[in-house]
């Protein structure tokens, strides 16, 4: 896996329009137009390729997209901060509560669920701390090379059931509405699998809009629907497209995370009519 990443980098520095190329063939069976787009995968990765595209990091920035979340009125919908480090040996253990998340500020993967303070190796959790402030983010998504790597530590959000992961609610916003809400749940991150379903804003399955692998495992409705769309309208209003990805629980709504590019804007478990129906430059949506 490591060689074939350093591969993609290579062939990414030598041409990022190429490469962008390369994958989106490899999954649509036709080659993008970055000029004139006509499904959201061509148009966000036309979009990387924009110098201007860097606006985005402090968005992405895992720690200062707070400070944005707080100025749209929705500072209690984020875990709690317990503390801020630029060097993993700086973790003050001491202070923090018995159960809490470690995480890093410019990439994803790699954190470190505490739920006793008492068992964890501190050790340990220092080295794969300092480990990932060390690697770079894929310089595919070039917004990420803009955020300074910080640890930091926050409340765990509760699932609901001990020793799993809550499902993610993942908003597709385009111009300001929700157009679409991805759910990921059953996630194993040892092996890398989980289960995604679609759902349109009435909590119907979208049953074209993923592969047919797809859509057999169905969550519920979420406790909080329609807040949460309200919220993801709301923190979507500045951008042509964001996910918003938002987190319920039966007396609070978490929010994640703002991604600009997921799945590297290349949405492979998405169908390309459904992806041509959410292109923030097609008709419907101007």
């Amino acid at each position: 896996m490591k060689f074939l990443c350093n591969c993609a980098d290579r062939l990414y520095a030598i041409s990022p329009s190429f490469y962008y190329t390369v994958r989106y063939a490899a999954i649509r069976r036709r080659l993008p137009s970055f000029e004139n787009p006509t499904d959201l995968s061509e148009w966000l990765l036309s979009q990387m390729l924009k110098p201007e595209f860097s606006k985005y990091a402090e968005f992405v920035d895992k720690i200062r997209v707070r400070d944005y979340i707080t100025r749209k009125g929705l500072g209690e919908h984020l875990p709690v901060l317990y503390g801020v480090w630029e060097k993993a040996s700086d973790i003050d253990f001491e202070s923090l509560p018995i159960s809490y998340a470690l995480k890093t500020n410019h990439g994803c993967g790699g954190h470190i669920i505490c739920h006793d303070s008492g068992t964890l190796d501190k050790k340990k959790a220092t080295c794969q701390m300092e480990s990932l402030l060390h690697r770079r983010f894929s310089i595919r998504e070039p917004h990420y090379a803009h955020i300074r790597p910080m640890v930091y530590a926050e409340e765990i959000i509760p699932s609901g059931n001990p020793g799993s992961l809550p499902v993610d609610f993942k908003f597709h916003c385009i111009n300001g509405h929700v157009n679409c809400i991805l759910t990921c749940s059953n996630r194993n991150l040892e092996k890398h699998s989980f289960d995604l379903a679609l759902f349109d804003t009435k909590w119907n399955v979208i049953s074209d809009g993923l592969q047919s692998q797809y859509n057999k495992v169905l969550p519920p409705t979420p406790y909080h629907l329609k807040e949460m769309i309200n919220i993801a309208e709301q923190l979507s209003q500045e951008f042509p497209f964001v996910r918003v990805d938002l987190y319920d629980t039966p007396s609070k709504i978490f929010f994640g995370e703002l991604t600009f590019t997921p799945a590297s804007s290349l949405l492979p478990y998405f169908t390309t009519s459904k992806l041509r129906e959410m292109s923030p430059n097609s008709p419907s949506k101007v």
